[in-house]
């Protein structure tokens, strides 16, 4: 049924033009119909490109714009949202829009675009394969990424990227035919589309998909498709905790899950509570040539380098590595010889790279915008003229061999499951309140995985519409990258280069006891920005208010 209707999306757009090399914008809810769309264009070559579905307005026509796009094609109840941004993107770029499901005629008239509806187009289409072969080194899909700084960018995925780490995932999940695997992650990221979905596409187990997370209705989908296996992401390890004991929850037959941000703290509440066997952390990055497993269950640990064997060995079978850095900056430090030095084996912390080769596992293909993929690559690390991706994060590793997540470097952090890009959320908060100087940053909340935005605005008299601001915020962002603090920064020395300092604000967080400026949060109750008074801060580390 998959391959019949990735057949009749292969045709439809061929008939019409597309070809190898094109550019379509996919803009789909996490169903099945996303995987047959990108599967019928990639088919004949055609390379199509995840966006958010939470992104609108100037987010939204960011990553549309981003990409030389041919083609925009988006699920009928993201119109209005798409509508929206149209007058945006057509300033950059002229696309043809394509609608799956029946829009208002009325909201068509409306519309400042054709739209055609692709199901009528489908309809006449051929379920016969395509004449098409493609290359193991094609561009097969992109995927956006923060990649630790500036805005989101798309990240290219080859075919032998998507072949590669489907075959890691596979090893590690030991999936058969008769296994099923719940993915209740987004699509338009790559844990759900490259190693969920690909279990099924390459491997032939079966993969039950959420459109939208749901803590309630977790185990009752488990038990339902009867999942051996699941993904996870920290955030909903901590939601399905927070939920009212019950019998169901230990009914079902998954044996293994496998993700990232499980905390330390909630690792063995949360194996123990739910009867999971196996808990498999990992660390990587959507467009990093390195990656990260933790198999051997230690709480905390997202991969392992093995005392027993000296590290230059281990490089030369897996040449990753954390190199000794301005933990702040994310500058390497050099030694007098020019070149950089690793973490000692005894433990330590240091910036995460993997050497760059040509095969398929080492090569970083980087972004669409080679410009922002230059950023990434470290020189001259341990030689002259080798080449290391940097990840832009801080791991550390103890004196067994563990290895923990630290801290991400750079103008991004990650909060509720996703990468907010700062740069893009002080560009809304300046143009709003008619100020230059805002930095966004994150912040640490007690009993929250990732970091909390925060903005800190400089006024000398105080006087911020904080209505205006989230206003604009809720018109141009998704809602996990509207901050959850803003502080009024009334008087502040800035930097030489007349920039605020960033890491001084950020290092003081929302902290009423200490801050004499004003302080304000969005009351998850509310929906508005309140001042933050002690007791109400008091309530938020005794994590009784609920982010």
């Amino acid at each position: 049924e998959m391959d019949k209707f990735s057949n009749k999306v292969a045709n439809c757009f061929h008939s019409i033009g597309y070809k190898a090399g094109d550019e379509v914008a996919l803009f789909m809810e996490s169903k099945p119909r996303q995987i047959g769309t990108w599967l019928g264009l990639a088919k004949i070559g055609v390379i199509p490109a995840f966006i958010n579905t939470n992104l609108k307005y100037k987010s939204l026509e960011h990553s549309v714009t981003v990409i030389n796009a041919r083609a925009f094609i988006f699920d009928s109840e993201y119109f209005s949202v798409v509508k929206e941004a149209i007058p945006l993107i057509n300033q950059k770029m002229k696309l043809e829009y394509f609608s799956f499901g029946s829009v208002d005629e009325k909201l068509l008239a409306e519309c400042p675009v054709e739209v055609k509806p692709l199901k009528n187009i489908m309809d006449q289409a051929s379920t016969a394969n395509v004449n098409y072969k493609g290359n193991f080194s094609d561009h097969l899909f992109y995927i956006y990424t923060s990649g630790t700084t500036g805005l989101p960018k798309a990240a290219i995925i080859r075919n032998s990227r998507y072949f590669v780490v489907s075959k890691g995932t596979n090893m590690v999940l030991k999936l058969k035919n008769d296994d099923v695997l719940y993915t209740p992650l987004p699509l338009y990221h790559s844990a759900a589309a490259m190693l969920g979905v690909s279990q099924s596409l390459v491997f032939g187990a079966s993969v039950a998909l959420r459109p939208k997370f749901s803590a309630s209705k977790f185990w009752e989908d488990c038990i339902r498709y009867k999942c051996t296996a699941a993904q996870y992401i920290g955030e909903l390890c901590r939601y399905l905790l927070s939920q009212k004991e019950t019998p169901i929850e230990r009914q079902h037959k998954v044996r293994i899950m496998l993700g990232n941000g499980l905390k330390p703290s909630l690792w063995p509440t949360f194996q123990r509570r739910f009867a999971i066997k196996q808990i498999v952390e990992f660390y990587g990055a959507t467009e990093s040539n390195a990656t990260l497993v933790n198999l051997l269950g230690k709480e905390g640990a997202c991969g392992f380098f093995p005392r027993a064997v000296p590290r230059w060995i281990l490089k030369l079978v897996y040449p990753i590595d954390l190199l000794k850095a301005n933990e702040i900056t994310g500058e390497v430090i050099r030694n007098e010889k020019g070149f950089c030095d690793s973490v000692p084996q005894s433990g330590g912390s240091g910036l995460f790279v993997g050497k760059i080769n040509d095969n398929p596992m080492q090569r970083f293909d980087g972004y669409v915008n080679q410009t922002e993929s230059a950023k990434k690559v470290i020189k001259d690390v341990f030689k002259k003229g080798d080449s290391f991706f940097s990840s832009g994060d801080v791991l550390s590793v103890d004196e067994y061999g563990y290895i923990y997540f630290k801290d991400r470097i750079g103008d991004t952090f990650r909060w509720k499951g996703e990468n907010i890009a700062t740069t893009e959320v002080e560009s809304i908060i300046s143009e709003a309140s008619n100020l230059s100087d805002t930095i966004v940053f994150g912040v640490e909340v007690p009993g929250c995985e990732g970091k909390a935005g925060m903005a800190a605005i400089y006024h000398p008299t105080a006087k911020i519409d904080c209505k205006q601001i989230l206003a604009a915020m809720k018109a141009n962002l998704p809602p996990q990258a509207i901050p959850l603090f803003i502080r009024i920064l009334t008087n502040l020395e800035i930097t030489g280069t007349l920039k605020l300092p960033k890491n001084v604000v950020q290092s003081e967080g929302f902290d009423v006891t200490k801050i004499k400026d004003d302080i304000y949060f969005l009351n998850p109750k509310t929906n508005n920005y309140e001042k933050l008074d002690q007791k109400t801060y008091q309530l938020i580390l005794e994590e009784k208010i609920k982010f």
